[in-house]
């Protein structure tokens, strides 16, 4: 009888044997134990038979060789035999073999001349371009490179969910503004019943009508309609509870923009222009100076990390809210001053509470919904984006003593000198990475942050084949730095300017 167990587990970790072979080992004290790992030359001269049977050894302990570890120097006659062997069949199969040991997956740098020529100049490039290649260079290569295109399905996925709630919020707010309507005035029906006439005048048409074509779809239709009521009235209580103002809905920056794109100049007086689109901003006036919000709409849960703007894994509100800082400082007077960015999530949760009170409801709906980002460092400020604040807000990601004012220790603050150095260092990361981009880098080098991975939902690992087993193969491991550790290094990049 042979007793076995695995030493590893698939991604190579050891494992503990059963309880069991500890009992054996003591009830039978001259057991022979040995492992095929620790061979000797005896056991590798049985494992050559036929010639069969013997390849699947030899492949693998070809791989030892490949990798560098030591073998038996058996196994390089066995290799020779086959190489020398005049059948057409073994020198088609070892040379399989020494393409699969010997494969690598990187590629070279493009070169600058090729770069250039490949994205052109200036480079025109949106934010999600920027965080594309921060995720990974390559995968920013096949999409923005190469361009290929997946095939189209006739099916409603994710992203079509998004893009017809921000169309079904732009046609509402627009149909505000014609209207003349003051958002503070609106009734809760009175934002139901223009949400409806937006909806039905939206889905019948949207991708050729696929949302009437079948009972799922209708059923998504009506859920959709809730969805984007819950989105209203939510978006409306804010508006109700603030002295900010929305001046502006899906705002563009860019050459055929509302405003012109935000300009990154590069090496060699080259440059790069920033495009892109603002869901919404919000301005607030205090005596001569302006406070921006800007807000971007998600449909799925979305939270915002100080982490992962410092390492340029979310690049998009920052810049965005430099974009408005730029253009209204050149309008008014006073200073234009960052007041807070956030995502609004666009959701109907489900709420589990005893209390059938309406208002009950509305509260737990609020704390479900409520915006996650950053906000300005000032007690006063607070207070003008949520009038209703007592204790941790209903509306923003802070909380506000009664007693003293104090701004509560795990509000998502920043000060207004960190706000503005952050923006800098953001800037400043942009112009690194335009370099970067027209050096040529199109390395495979995923990022990993916990157990997220910039691999997980691409569409192009067919292309790169990345594999942890092949060499130089590996994740950008991202740190996730606490709140004070990036204000920390902020500050130290201030003080080092």
């Amino acid at each position: 009888m042979w007793i076995s167990y695995a030493l590893a587990d698939s991604k190579g970790e050891t494992l503990r044997p059963s309880i069991l072979i500890d009992r054996l080992k003591r009830l039978f004290p001259r057991l022979n134990f040995s492992s095929d790992l620790l061979a000797d030359e005896q056991e590798h001269l049985e494992m050559v038979s036929t010639p069969k049977a013997a390849y699947k050894y030899m492949t693998a302990h070809m791989r030892n060789a490949a990798d560098g570890k030591e073998d038996s120097l058996l196994w390089w006659l066995v290799y020779d035999w086959y190489k020398r062997h005049p059948d057409e069949e073994w020198a088609h199969r070892i040379g399989m073999l020494t393409e699969g040991l010997f494969h690598q997956n990187q590629e070279p740098s493009l070169g600058r001349e090729k770069a250039v020529a490949l994205y052109s100049l200036p480079v025109k490039a949106s934010v999600s371009r920027l965080e594309q290649y921060v995720k990974c260079p390559f995968a920013h290569f096949v999409r923005y490179g190469l361009r290929p295109a997946e095939r189209k399905e006739y099916t409603v996925a994710a992203p079509d969910l998004g893009e017809l709630f921000h169309l079904s919020i732009e046609k509402f707010t627009a149909r505000i503004a014609v209207q003349g309507l003051d958002w503070r005035e609106l009734k809760d029906h009175e934002c139901e019943s223009m949400l409806d006439d937006v909806m039905d005048e939206i889905l019948p048409e949207y991708n050729h009508g696929i949302l009437q074509s079948t009972h799922r779809y209708q059923y998504l239709s009506k859920r959709l309609k809730r969805i984007g009521k819950r989105a209203v009235w939510l978006l409306t209580d804010h508006i109700r509870r603030s002295k900010f103002n929305p001046v502006g809905h899906e705002i563009s920056f860019g050459l055929k923009g509302t405003y012109p794109p935000i300009e990154i100049g590069l090496a060699d007086g080259e440059k790069m222009l920033l495009e892109g689109r603002i869901d919404r901003c919000d301005i607030y006036e205090r005596e001569n100076d302006l406070f921006i919000n800007v807000i971007d709409y998600k449909s799925g849960a979305e939270s915002f990390d100080l982490s992962d703007a410092w390492f340029g894994l979310k690049l998009q509100l920052l810049v965005y809210l430099e974009a408005m800082l730029e253009q209204e400082q050149r309008r008014i007077d006073g200073k234009a001053r960052p007041g807070g960015i956030f995502y609004f999530r666009i959701d109907d949760p489900l709420i589990n509470t005893k209390e059938s009170v309406g208002e009950a409801i509305e509260k737990e709906i609020r704390k479900k919904l409520k915006l996650k980002g950053l906000v300005l460092k000032d007690v006063n400020l607070i207070r003008s984006m949520d009038n209703k604040i007592s204790g941790y807000s209903e509306v923003l990601p802070v909380g506000v003593s009664d007693k003293n004012d104090s701004i509560y220790a795990n509000s998502s603050v920043l000060e207004e000198e960190d706000f503005i150095w952050l923006i800098k260092h953001i800037k400043e990361f942009i112009r690194e990475l335009g370099a970067e981009m027209l050096n040529g880098n199109i390395n495979i080098s995923p990022t990993k942050k916990g157990d997220e991975t910039a691999c997980r939902y691409c569409p192009y690992d067919g292309i790169c084949q990345f594999d942890l087993q092949l060499e130089n193969n590996r994740y950008r491991l991202i740190p996730s730095l606490k709140t004070e550790e990036v204000i920390e290094r902020i500050r130290l990049r201030r003080e080092e300017n």
